[in-house]
């Protein structure tokens, strides 16, 4: 083994892949961010996981978890979201500043069948004041989207039959429903190779126009801080149909980069 294949194993392999980082302003409510998680996240994923109710820690976990903090499904899953091969695994988490300080309001993964190639299946829970208010979707379509980048074909998921929120994110992307009558739980299949990110582009749009409204807000400054999210700008307005550029699209351009138009 040479040197290069020594270097990807050991370091491109945990090199943190700041292009998933990504913004989404929730359906009235505020702007967060989605990113990859990270080792330092460790005190963030407790804090996150203590404050679900038992109820959405068994819709997670599937069997009744007590005394989280000490459980072995903490210790597992805390060694999981912060030991990752950005290579192989994927694992989100939808992040809001809370007076300084990031508060994680989601995790989702994408976990890879070592026995199936191509097929990996899909997890997700979000805090309880916040399921149904889109945190859960923005993560989904950013996990799938990177499932799809990284030759994943097909992902499934496993849903308890009164986890509403579960399951309408279910039908939303798959039309491969079916109920186990034997596991008592809901089985659904995504194909990664038919499925469109429409969505993705259209949230490109509602963040626009947030920047529009809050040009000095903390976000939109740290936001224009990042040369991905310019470029993704850019790229969004040249492939659009000239027609379909509104208002608000061209003066936010014209504020913020002047010299592009």
């Amino acid at each position: 083994m040479n040197i290069q294949n020594l270097y990807n194993i050991f370091f491109l392999k945990n090199l943190y892949p700041t292009h998933y980082e990504d913004y989404v302003v929730l359906d009235g409510g505020p702007i967060i961010s989605i990113r990859p998680l990270k080792r330092s996240d460790g005190p963030f994923l407790i804090e996150f996981y203590n404050s679900l109710s038992p109820i959405s820690l068994y819709y997670r976990f599937f069997t009744p978890v007590k005394n989280f903090p000490q459980s072995t499904i903490a210790k597992n899953i805390l060694y999981k979201l912060t030991q990752l091969d950005y290579e192989q695994e994927i694992a989100l988490a939808a992040i809001q500043e809370v007076e300084g300080m990031e508060k994680i309001l989601g995790v989702s993964q994408i976990i890879r069948q070592s026995d199936s190639e191509g097929i990996a299946e899909f997890a997700i829970v979000v805090r309880d004041p916040l399921q149904g208010r889109g945190v859960g979707a923005a993560l989904f379509q950013r996990c799938l989207a990177i499932a799809k980048e990284k030759g994943i074909k097909k992902v499934f998921g496993i849903a308890m039959p009164d986890n509403t929120n579960m399951l309408a994110l279910a039908k939303k992307f798959s039309s491969k429903l079916k109920f186990i009558p034997d596991a008592n739980e809901y089985e659904f299949w995504i194909d990664l190779e038919q499925l469109q990110f429409e969505e993705l582009n259209s949230n490109i749009l509602k963040l626009l126009e947030y920047f529009i409204n809050n040009l000095n807000g903390i976000y939109s400054q740290k936001i224009l801080q990042a040369v991905k999210f310019q470029d993704k700008i850019f790229n969004i307005i040249k492939i659009l149909n000239p027609n379909k550029i509104n208002k608000f699209m061209i003066e936010f351009t014209q504020k913020i980069f002047p010299n592009y138009l």
